[in-house]
């Protein structure tokens, strides 16, 4: 995977320590159903999220930040209605599971535009 530094950042170990809250998630302590919530990128360490990814609000938001990218560069995945960062793959589950699919392109590979 590229960019790593984000998953290395104190502000995303701070927030996944609130999240796996006494190592139970955060989805299980209130009782409410996981869900795909938008599609992410970590581009240059950064997390970026839109409705699609490399969208406009994607695209203004790295252009902003100065960051010169190639949409086949960084990871691209979804964050949950909790912030959480997954891959293409662990987002398929959680959409799954919470009934989110609309279209399938790839077996067990998530798609924005499947979901939304």
């Amino acid at each position: 995977m590229a960019n790593q530094e984000y998953y290395k950042s104190e502000q995303y170990k701070k927030h996944l320590e609130w999240v796996f809250e006494g190592g139970v998630p955060i989805w299980e302590r209130v009782g409410k159903q996981r869900v795909v919530s938008m599609a992410a990128c970590i581009v240059d360490g950064h997390l970026i999220v839109g409705n699609r990814h490399f969208c406009p609000i994607m695209r203004n938001t790295i252009n902003s930040l100065g960051i010169k990218y190639s949409p086949r560069e960084g990871d691209q995945g979804f964050v949950d209605q909790w912030g959480v960062y997954m891959s293409r793959e662990e987002a398929w589950v959680v959409a799954k599971a919470a009934g989110q699919i609309k279209e399938v392109f790839q077996e067990g590979v998530l798609f924005s535009e499947c979901y939304l």
